[in-house]
């Protein structure tokens, strides 16, 4: 009798401590699986509001930023390098684990990305340039002059000349080009282009969002600089602008 407790002490001891490793070897994860919806309308309790998508819809990335779609919701997404990390697998099986933040507004910071068998971890460390976003009113667009984009010639430099500089407040179809490697965007009116200058990740990011769209840009620019002369009777293109804003909806979004 004494035997069989021996063993049976025995056997209990090797399969708690199994049972133990196994748990070591396998701690749970912290980040909760939801849906873009039930994150953001009924947010399930998740220890330190660590949640997981599972193939969100990515409408666009910029640079830090990104935007996922689930129906009508839209929510920002952010890490460092975001865009590049995520680069080829976003139309593939992809996991990104994230925490919710709710300052400078509800968004999602991405602390893990796993794709297949590849496992990425963003670094945390240096700061993230959030878009701002406002209201027409509070921003002040007075100050902007209404342009029709059509009307804007590639081939009349005195034209072209007594808009430089100025803040135009224009609507158009936004298109891209490929070059050397780098994706370009302009503004379409029907007798020229304006070519996008460098944006910001806000900016980016709304450019890009209405662009994969097919939505039509509404916003603000500057022409900066006309394109030279032979150039635009070549590639039609009046000149470069800088987007100050962007309309998405009724929000207005700079920065």
């Amino acid at each position: 009798m004494a035997r069989k407790w021996i063993v049976h002490v025995i056997l209990g001891a090797a399969l708690g401590s199994s049972l133990v490793a196994c748990s070591e070897a396998e701690p749970q994860d912290p980040y909760q699986l939801v849906t873009l919806k039930e994150v953001t309308q009924n947010a399930p309790v998740s220890k330190n509001f660590k949640y997981k998508f599972q193939n969100p819809q990515v409408v666009a990335l910029s640079r830090n930023l990104g935007l996922i779609r689930e129906g009508n919701q839209i929510e920002i997404i952010a890490a460092r390098s975001l865009a590049d990390r995520l680069e080829g697998y976003t139309d593939g099986d992809f996991e990104l684990a994230v925490v919710k933040k709710f300052s400078p507004y509800v968004h999602f910071k991405v602390e893990r990305i796993v794709a297949g068998t590849d496992t990425m971890f963003p670094t945390q460390a240096g700061g993230i340039a959030y878009p701002r976003i406002t209201t027409t009113e509070a921003y002040g667009v007075d100050g902007f002059e209404e342009q029709d984009i059509n009307k804007i010639p590639y081939n009349r430099t005195g034209a072209i000349r007594a808009l430089k500089d100025k803040k135009l407040r224009v609507s158009g179809k936004i298109v891209s080009e490929k070059s050397e490697g780098q994706t370009v965007y302009f503004l379409e009116g029907e007798g020229s282009k304006l070519r996008i200058g460098d944006m910001p990740d806000g900016i980016g990011l709304m450019v890009k969002a209405l662009a994969n769209s097919n939505f039509m840009f509404e916003g603000g620019v500057i022409l900066l600089e006309p394109e030279p002369y032979s150039e635009r009777m070549k590639n039609h293109v009046a000149g470069t602008v800088e987007v100050q804003y962007v309309m998405y909806g009724d929000r207005l979004i700079t920065g």
